[in-house]
C-alpha cells in the first residue's frame, strides 16, 4: 500500500482489516518490548495479546 500526504489514504481511516489487526499488534507488542516497564508498556502488551 502507498501512503501519500492525503490523509485518506492513511491506514486508520480506512476498514480494520485483519492484516492491519496483524501489523498494529506486531507494533504494540515490539513497542511494549522497547518501553522501560511503566504503565504504557504493560497496556501496550496487553492490547496486542487482545488483538491475538
Amino acid at each position: 500500500m502507498e501512503f501519500t500526504k492525503d490523509p485518506s489514504t492513511h491506514p486508520a481511516n480506512g476498514p480494520l482489516t485483519e492484516e492491519r489487526l496483524i501489523r498494529v499488534r506486531d507494533e504494540l507488542a515490539a513497542a511494549a518490548k522497547r518501553s522501560d516497564g511503566g504503565n504504557l508498556g504493560y497496556m501496550m502488551a496487553d492490547a496486542a495479546k487482545a488483538i491475538n
